[in-house]
């Protein structure tokens, strides 16, 4: 058995833990809701979590590791979860530990535990590229360090940069703040004056800047331009709305919903200084996407761009499928944690 150890159990990594029991049998130990479909592979444990200040205590995580025919295991990274560092004191002697996550994050003193405990030899896989080579200028040996890229699996994906009809900009997920939707409605409204084409900009989810950009769209007088599309749970649903998009545009942050439009073949826009828990990384600005500077004319011209040279439009969608497919799948995903459980220092 495979154990898998997390904070909570994220819906869009499913498809990767059931793509590891095509290998293993698989158990996830977590502290969250519980997220195991009766169509999964894997197994699921939850076990109580606790608060101390600003650490996290997972309780009877050592008693339940010694009960369970564990061949390996694969943890999160993160020095706050304190019996998870404990557990690997104890454990990575007897059998693989796999860290998973390492990343810089914002503290300078978790940053010294981080590397005072990422030089045992314990391979380590990181969710992108900038991350392993950051920690690999900081000593880290480059055999033990692995490339597992985050992803959000879309199952029956199509390439949508080959359909005829582009006339819409997208946003796919939560309407908060710090996407600055806000200021992507204004940059849309320059575009749709200076091309004069019958453009949409859809934005799909909800939350709490919907009464707020609602306001806007109304003050703009962007009422049939603008469309607060609400969530949408269909899959045939949203791929129309990828199918007709000429990119995501999300000036504020470049999360998961990067990985998303690239699957379905549309490039993404974003500022370069976006807030990102680094899926932004996939971005080639130029090449499958659009990193613009943090200004909102960057934003416009860029836009604008895309608006009335779709051939351009196009080769970047063609690029970001073709990134997608080599790198960013859930099978090439479960490729780098397999490559990790071989290792041997």
């Amino acid at each position: 058995m495979i154990l898998v150890i997390q904070n909570k159990l994220l819906h869009y990594r499913r498809p990767f833990y059931n793509e590891l029991c095509k290998h293993f049998e698989v158990a996830v130990l977590h502290s969250g809701e519980p997220n195991c479909n009766p169509g999964d592979k894997y197994k699921e444990i939850i076990v109580p979590v606790r608060k101390i200040g600003p650490f996290w205590w997972q309780q009877r995580l050592l008693e339940t590791l010694s009960t369970l025919p564990i061949e390996a295991i694969i943890a999160m990274f993160d020095v706050r979860w304190l019996n998870i560092m404990l557990a690997m004191y104890r454990w990575d002697h007897k059998i693989p530990w796999i860290w998973w996550g390492l990343d810089k994050g914002a503290s300078t003193l978790a940053l010294k535990a981080k590397l005072w405990i990422a030089h045992r030899d314990n391979p380590i896989v990181f969710y992108n590229h900038l991350s392993l080579e950051y920690f690999n200028r900081l000593g880290l040996e480059r055999d033990k360090l692995f490339l597992a890229n985050n992803t959000f699996h879309v199952p029956d994906r199509v390439p949508c940069f080959t359909y005829p009809i582009k006339n819409k900009f997208i946003n796919v997920g939560s309407l908060d703040a710090r996407k600055q939707n806000d200021i992507t409605i204004q940059a849309f409204n320059k575009v749709l004056q200076k091309t004069g084409r019958d453009l949409q900009y859809i934005i799909i989810g909800e939350g709490p800047e919907r009464e707020n950009l609602q306001s806007l769209i109304v003050k703009e007088g962007l009422v049939d331009k603008v469309v607060l599309a609400g969530s949408i749970n269909n899959p045939k649903v949203l791929e129309k709305y990828y199918k007709e998009a000429i990119a995501s545009v999300s000036f504020g942050q470049a999360g998961l919903a990067v990985l998303q439009s690239m699957a379905f073949g549309v490039p993404f826009l974003t500022k370069k200084n976006a807030i990102s828990g680094g899926e932004m990384a996939n971005i080639k600005s130029g090449e499958n996407g659009i990193l613009s500077e943090d200004n909102p004319q960057s934003l416009a011209e860029h836009m604008l761009r895309l608006a009335v040279d779709m051939d351009f439009a196009r080769s970047l969608g063609e690029g970001a499928y073709a990134y997608y497919s080599q790198y960013c799948t859930v099978e090439k995903m479960a490729e780098g944690f397999l490559q990790a459980l071989k290792y041997r220092p």
